[in-house]
């Protein structure tokens, strides 16, 4: 028989065990937070998944091809990764669903996916999901048994214009439906965010996918959300208002309960930053796009101004991406003339200023693709999803693009294919460029290095510097350990500046200055206070003091 004595003993064990059970589980998911890096930190690496890696032979971009390829992304100095939509869809780009919580099938299985965000995780990266609720396509429930049906249970589900359920609300660009490109048409129309029960779903959605298990340990969860095509007033419509405090606040709030860590990103439908800028603070939102920057690089008088702006309007504990490409516009090579140069001097630019770098997949070995290639195809003039493939191509492993893991999901699917742009022994591909020191794909590597181990790129301050040669564009950034002068020569023929250090918004180690990243053609000279630098066309140059 055990004495009171005993029981007594057998009961502390107990808690002392669950107290360090419970110890140990804190530890382990805070050393799980802080193995990640912090947002300003972060370089973003968004995936079109389709496109991107076929693991196992059926020419389609899958999850486990995402795993294999992690020490690829890893090494290029990604810390986050975003993928385009994994829902099922009857669009190649899975943006509109009839099953949001699903996984495209073609993509993999649920456990793949799992298995993908733990291997992220484990590696101390982070995964964040792209969505896009504000759409419901015919085969839906939502809609599809709603339609003509004011009795359903989902009658309220999604937007009508009539009492009947007789006309569903259009989309962007006031269509009905939209036509993929193998010829497929369903009806699109727009979900009711305020409908209560909808409100409730679209909250448990995102609260769900933050910590599935639900066991509070986040090894399975997301680290944030992109919320696609973001509106305040949806579509301008006037039907559906002031969603960012009312609709998107108490969702983003709902998650940041689960895990105060989880960070929600969002572009801006307009793609006007001053839009975002005017929503941000009210939604919770943390990061928009930097569209400003984006269609504005190459441009130093707009880009001033722009910057001056942006330091004024852009709400206080809030962000941008900073970017050359993404999955809706023309790839920056194609934009200015496949100019690998002018390629590199732009990534310095744009990925060493404040905002947060974000870089697309194939940009970093120098993928082409321009929309207008497919706009102008004759039997391409009925608006389909297919006049963005051209832009969303399958990554080139290898140098002969019909070699195993290359995506060609498209294949022979015409005019898509007649038109591409990825060649075999074009000199675009990993293959080709991995092991020569002067590739574009060794040039980001070093550049995102570079930024990420130099805490004045990270945390730092910034600041445009005035001079008076408005063909250039020059910034510095600066913190307590280091400070440094970027000039950019935006323009096709050399060009000088002087720079009086004095007017520096810090203060520079006397005659410490040096070329720590260049184009390997400018240079500088100093004297006393003043520092000119000589640039090439296209050319750039950093200045370090310590």
């Amino acid at each position: 028989m055990i004495q009171p004595k005993n029981l007594y003993l057998i009961f502390l064990i107990l808690m002392l065990l669950i107290a360090g059970c419970r110890q140990l589980s804190i530890e382990k998911r805070t050393l799980e937070s802080t193995n990640k890096v912090a947002l300003e930190e972060e370089i973003f690496y968004l995936i079109f998944p389709r496109s991107f890696f076929d693991s196992n032979g059926d020419r389609i971009g899958d999850l486990n091809g995402v795993t294999q390829q992690l020490d690829y992304i890893q090494d290029l100095g990604i810390t986050s990764i975003i993928m385009t939509p994994l829902y099922p869809s009857s669009y190649y780009h899975n943006y509109f669903t009839h099953d949001y919580y699903g996984i495209d099938s073609e993509f993999g299985t649920v456990d793949d996916y799992f298995n993908m965000v733990k291997e992220i995780h484990r590696r101390g990266m982070k995964f964040y999901m792209d969505t896009e609720l504000q759409y419901v396509i015919k085969e839906h429930p939502w809609f599809g048994e709603s339609f003509q049906n004011p009795n359903s249970e989902f009658s309220n589900y999604v937007m009508y214009k009539d009492s009947l359920n007789t006309e569903p609300e259009t989309m962007v660009f006031d269509l009905k439906g939209l036509k993929s490109y193998d010829g497929y048409y369903t009806d699109i129309t727009i979900v009711n965010l305020y409908k209560e029960e909808v409100a409730e779903y679209i909250k448990d959605y995102y609260a769900f996918w933050v910590d599935p298990n639900g066991d509070g340990s986040f090894e399975d969860g997301v680290d944030g959300f992109r919320i696609d095509a973001f509106h305040n007033d949806q579509l301008k419509k006037g039907i559906l208002t002031n969603l960012a405090q009312g609709f998107w606040k108490p969702i983003i709030d709902n998650s940041k309960r689960i895990n105060p860590d989880v960070t929600f990103v969002a572009e801006q439908a307009t793609w006007d930053d001053g839009d975002a800028h005017s929503w941000m603070k009210k939604s919770g939102v943390e990061v928009a796009y930097s569209f400003g920057l984006h269609f504005n690089v190459n441009n130093p008088t707009i880009l001033r101004e722009y910057f001056k702006w942006s330091k004024q309007d852009l709400p206080e504990g809030k962000n941008m991406f900073a970017f050359l490409d993404q999955h809706d516009t023309d790839r920056v090579l194609s934009k200015i003339g496949n100019n690998t140069a002018k390629n590199k001097q732009l990534a310095t630019l744009t990925y060493l200023m404040k905002f947060i770098p974000y870089i697309y997949y194939g940009q970093e070995i120098g993928m082409t693709g321009k929309r207008e290639e497919l706009i102008r195809h004759e039997s391409l003039l009925e608006l389909s999803d297919g006049l963005d493939i051209s832009v969303r191509e399958p990554f080139e492993w290898t140098a002969d693009i019909n070699e195993a893991g290359n995506a060609l999901w498209f294949e022979n699917v015409q005019p898509y294919w007649e038109k591409k742009s990825i060649k075999s022994k074009d000199g675009i591909s990993v293959e080709e460029q991995i092991n020569n020191p002067n590739s574009l794909l060794n040039f980001y590597r070093k550049i995102l290095k570079f930024r990420s181990s130099n805490s004045a790129f990270t945390t730092g301050e910034f600041e445009i510097i005035q001079h008076e040669n408005d063909s250039t564009f020059t910034y510095c950034r600066w913190n307590n350990l280091s400070g440094y002068i970027l000039a950019f020569n935006l323009t096709d023929q050399a060009t000088s500046m002087i720079i009086n250090t004095e007017e520096l918004p810090f203060e520079p180690s006397e005659n410490s200055w040096k070329t720590v990243f260049s184009d390997d053609e400018s240079q500088f000279s100093s004297l006393n206070e003043n520092i000119e630098i000589q640039m090439v066309k296209n050319g750039f140059i950093i200045l370090e003091s310590k």
